[in-house]
């Protein structure tokens, strides 16, 4: 009884090995996705407006560490 479980799990040892050598599947086929371009442009509307000022966030925070 014995030598048979042995023959058994040899003959498995044996065959999952050889079962692992098949050819490797093909490359998947890469999808190309067709895609729409736009064209960000100014509207020629020939009026340029300019104003001075300083440019500042509407919430902040002070940070500090103990670490440097």
């Amino acid at each position: 009884m014995r030598l048979g479980a042995n023959r058994i799990l040899l003959s498995l040892a044996l065959a999952v090995p050889l079962a692992a050598c098949g050819e490797d599947p093909p490359p998947p086929v890469e999808q190309i996705r067709p895609i729409r371009t736009f064209t960000v442009t100014e509207v020629a509307s020939g009026q340029v407006r300019r104003f001075s000022g300083v440019i500042e966030a509407s919430d902040s925070s002070s940070l500090s560490f103990q670490v440097g």
